[in-house]
């Protein structure tokens, strides 16, 4: 997956807020991580203007990551020009990184969060935040609950807001599969969650999913994970109708959040939702990289 981070952007020839080339400081490494090698790039800052900070990506889930690796680099990129340090992370188990994806665990990717900022931290990177996507969103809102005070802010794009119904949409994958091959031999989602409950591993569009990785997304809930009052928050969401409006679920969390104290700025956005959508050509989200360099 290296070269998806040294393409010729110049032929993209697109119109963003900031000079999106790719920095020649785009520095690709392994990091050290509690359960094995942890792929990383290092966006180092290279815009004109003083630097503003640094922030961890933490990426989507399965394959949500491989479909938002182009959309990501080029925020990335968009960041580094306005001054900001990016730290791309693959996650343990997934990507480039080391582990099989049936040896994820949501506790090794809390311990990677830390690992990648104590590489920040060493080189004198103080302020550090946290920019994630989708499921990655609530892995940041998590490791902020969890260090109050630790990370300068967060970026969400598209977060999760519960881990249980996260899951089951991932199951319908499976479900809705079976139904192309065989309408005779269609696994409901109960049936699949049954499986899981007993003790068994079960495919999902080729990625082994563990009881124990589908117990701990069960358990997750944005509601309870409510970063420090002094962690200002970023939350964007993707709506493809315009006006753009927050979610429902959105709302029920950012007003959870508003009211432990929690600065939110929530900021909906018109435009594509590159995480799912299959394509040939990449899908540029260009509006929400716009916002988001905006807003920073």
């Amino acid at each position: 997956m290296v070269g998806i981070f040294m393409d010729d952007v110049l032929s993209e020839q697109r119109t963003l807020p900031c000079n999106c080339f790719l920095s020649p400081m785009a520095i690709p490494f392994f990091l050290s991580g509690a359960a094995g090698r942890l792929f990383c790039v290092y966006h180092e800052p290279s815009g004109d203007s003083v630097e503003r900070g640094d922030l961890i990506f933490l990426p989507p889930f399965a394959e949500e990551l491989n479909q938002s690796r182009h959309t990501v680099v080029r925020m990335a990129r968009c960041l580094a020009r306005q001054g900001w340090g990016v730290l791309l992370l693959d996650l343990f188990g997934t990507g480039d990184s080391e582990g099989m994806f049936e040896e994820c665990r949501w506790e090794i990717w809390r311990q990677d969060v830390m690992a990648a900022h104590a590489w920040l931290r060493d080189r004198g990177r103080n302020a550090v935040g946290l920019w994630g996507l989708r499921l990655g969103a609530l892995l940041a809102a998590d490791a902020a609950a969890a260090h109050p005070g630790l990370f300068s802010r967060l970026v969400l794009w598209q977060p999760v807001t519960s881990g249980k119904p996260f899951l089951n949409q991932f199951l319908r994958i499976r479900a809705f599969g079976a139904l192309i091959r065989d309408s005779e031999s269609l696994e409901t989602r109960g049936e699949l969650r049954q499986r899981l409950a007993s003790g068994k591993l079960i495919h999902v569009a080729g990625y082994p999913l563990t009881p124990t990785l589908a117990q701990d997304l069960d358990e997750l809930d944005a509601a309870i994970l409510v970063p420090g009052s002094a962690t200002p928050v970023l939350w964007f969401e993707v709506v493809a109708a315009s006006p753009a409006q927050l979610s429902p679920a959105g709302r029920r969390i950012v007003d959870a959040w508003q009211n432990h104290g929690v600065v939110v700025t929530s900021i909906p956005v018109t435009d594509m939702p590159f995480w799912s959508v299959q394509a040939l050509e990449p899908v540029l989200a260009n509006q929400l990289i716009t916002a988001t360099a905006e807003a920073l």
